[in-house]
This record gives C-alpha cells, sequence and structure tokens, in this order.
C-alpha cells in the first residue's frame, strides 16, 4: 500500500498541495451568513458604490461585528471584511475573530488577499480563525494563506 492510498480518505488536493477536509457549518455560521447577507445595502455616491459586500465576524468571546464595502473612484475604498474588523477593533479593542463571512448579492466570496493579511495580523493565532467560503464550507485561514507575513519585533517597533 502507498503512502497516497493510505492518506487520501483524510485529505483533499488542492493544487499540489494537499490539507484536511473542510468543517460544516453550524447553526452559528448559519446566522452569520443571515447576518452579512442583510447587511448589503448597495447604494451610489458621487464617488462609487457602497454596501455591495455585506460582511460579518464572530469574535472568540461571541460578539458579532458586521461592515459593509465603499468601492471609490479615487481608490480609497475598502472591503467589508475590513470594515467590520475596524469596527470590531474600533468597539472593543484587541480582538481575535473566530470567524468570518462575506457576501454580495449573488452569495458569499471569500475575502480578497489584502483581508486575509488584514485577518493574519490581528492575533498571534489568528491562522485559526475560521472563514466561511460557500455556503456549505469553511475554512482555516492558514489554508487561505499559506506562507503568511508575521510581524516581528522589528516591524512593531517601526509602526
Amino acid at each position: 500500500m502507498t503512502i497516497l492510498q493510505i492518506i487520501t480518505p483524510v485529505v483533499k488536493p488542492i493544487g499540489s498541495f494537499c490539507y484536511n477536509p473542510t468543517m460544516s457549518l453550524s447553526d452559528n455560521d448559519q446566522q452569520l451568513i443571515a447576518t452579512a447577507k442583510a447587511t448589503i445595502n448597495t447604494f451610489s455616491i458621487p464617488g462609487g458604490k457602497i454596501g455591495y459586500v455585506g460582511a460579518a465576524l464572530r469574535t472568540k468571546e461571541g460578539a458579532i461585528y458586521k461592515g459593509v464595502s465603499l468601492h471609490l473612484v479615487c481608490g480609497l475604498g475598502f472591503c467589508g471584511e475590513a470594515n467590520a474588523i475596524a469596527n470590531a477593533l474600533t468597539e472593543a479593542g484587541p480582538i481575535q475573530i473566530d470567524t468570518i463571512v462575506s457576501a454580495n448579492p449573488t452569495g458569499i466570496i471569500s475575502p480578497c488577499g489584502r483581508c486575509r493579511e488584514l485577518m493574519n495580523v490581528l492575533a498571534d493565532d489568528s491562522d485559526e480563525t475560521w472563514v466561511i467560503v460557500s455556503e456549505n464550507e469553511k475554512l482555516q485561514l492558514k489554508d487561505l494563506l499559506p506562507r503568511p507575513w508575521k510581524p516581528t519585533s522589528d516591524t512593531e517597533n517601526k509602526v
């Protein structure tokens, strides 16, 4: 028996690497999805489109925060996830995200690279953050960001 035959039942191949199967969604995850979808409130302003993406996050303490995207013609906009994270930081100070999800009118969307990096630098164990990527699955951030940049004491002193 080869090693591939042994591990095939417990891993899914993705590209050139393998990882454990995704987690199924809980009732709390379904409620978070509903919150993100309910946050979508698209409208236009002279400089762009607001609220096309709604996001919701749940901290490890169980608090829920939400945000919407700002797609602005000047390039200063940001994603719904970044807005939800900023709202959480404003209200609670340092946070640890347990689960995050974003959606647009067509359904759940995966976070962009910038948002993945933002989630990554929030806490030492942020790679364990769950990211809902579809109506029936979630992945840990480490699966979406396999080679993350982490701040060092040198970079922290420069900020």
